[in-house]
């Protein structure tokens, strides 16, 4: 195997979340592909280097970021000596990257977006055009990779109280309530999932509940989080990042949307969108996180606790 025999993968946008659900795809390309590198492109923010820390299948992680120049993001894929591209996005600019680099196998869904569609479906549909393939022959999930051999714990819930915005956050006291209810059905160890802006929040609920078993994940980076989730019997917050990597760890995971698509999950059958009860659908803008009633979530995890 030599320096041609190199697949450049392109995920530009920038969530945890987004890494985890274009991950299935990304999967499969390499799974077709298997006497090829697989080096991946995308940003910091996707967190990459932790999600695939210990993955023995996608090791090598660009980020965009650390190219200050167009010049010398080309140089670096020109030198790579790419043999075939996959850009996950519309995007003329690394197309014309790609184009300038010399690759002369370049898959892309298409220069320009003409209208909103389902980005999961876009996905599948762009891997089964690239690959020249009609379905993919085997089940169609996504893994994270642990340190450790995943053993579901009987006691352990993971609670995302993280969001990327207050529109997408159930309210704190919400989550304070469900806690209560959940151990008076049974005692559990409670993990608080979030990012440094949540430690706060996260400290609220500890302090409510001293003598519950409750540990915060707010000040452990994404890959150390994901060795203390790995085994939880349950996930049950906001649609965020923790949401996608649970349910990519194999945990049943209810995810909470009142402002968000539900689609974006359809790539993991584990994971399990809850809209307010009177509601048919959400979308963006819907502004109805608070409309998701404790008991209403209650009902729908209370068999799994």
């Amino acid at each position: 195997m030599n320096n041609s025999d190199n697949i450049l993968i392109i995920q530009r946008r920038s969530g945890i979340g987004d890494m985890c659900a274009f991950l299935p795809f990304i999967r499969k390309i390499s799974e077709y592909k298997k006497n090829y590198h697989i080096t991946i492109l995308t940003s910091k923010k996707s967190q990459s280097d932790q999600l695939l820390k210990h993955d023995p299948y996608l090791k090598n992680i660009i980020f965009y970021e650390n190219y200050k120049s167009l010049y010398s993001l080309i140089s670096l894929i020109r030198k790579k000596k790419f043999k075939e591209v996959y850009i996950f996005h519309y995007s003329l600019r690394f197309y014309l990257i790609c184009l300038i680099a010399g690759i002369k196998k370049i898959f892309i869904y298409v220069l320009l977006k003409k209208k909103k569609k389902n980005i999961i479906e876009e996905a599948k549909n762009f891997t089964l055009k690239s690959l020249n393939i009609e379905s993919f022959q085997n089940n169609f999930s996504c893994n994270i990779y642990t340190k450790k051999t995943s053993l579901v714990s009987h006691d352990k819930i993971v609670i995302g109280i993280g969001g990327s915005g207050n529109n997408k956050k159930w309210p704190i006291e919400y989550f304070k309530l469900l806690i209560e209810k959940i151990h008076s059905k049974k005692e559990n160890i409670f993990l608080i999932a979030g990012g440094p802006v949540e430690k706060f929040e996260a400290k609220y609920l500890k302090d409510a509940f001293l003598d519950f078993k409750i540990f915060s994940l707010c000040d452990l980076n994404i890959s150390d989080a994901i060795e203390n989730i790995n085994g939880a019997k349950l996930y049950v917050g906001n649609d965020t990042g923790f949401m996608h990597i649970c349910g990519s760890l194999g945990i049943k995971s209810f995810g909470l949307f009142g402002d968000t698509p539900t689609n974006y999950v359809d790539y993991n059958d584990l994971i399990f969108p809850i809209i307010p009860k009177d509601f048919k659908t959400v979308g963006h803008d819907s502004l109805a996180m608070k409309e998701i009633s404790v008991d209403h979530v209650l009902g729908k995890i209370e068999e799994f606790i």
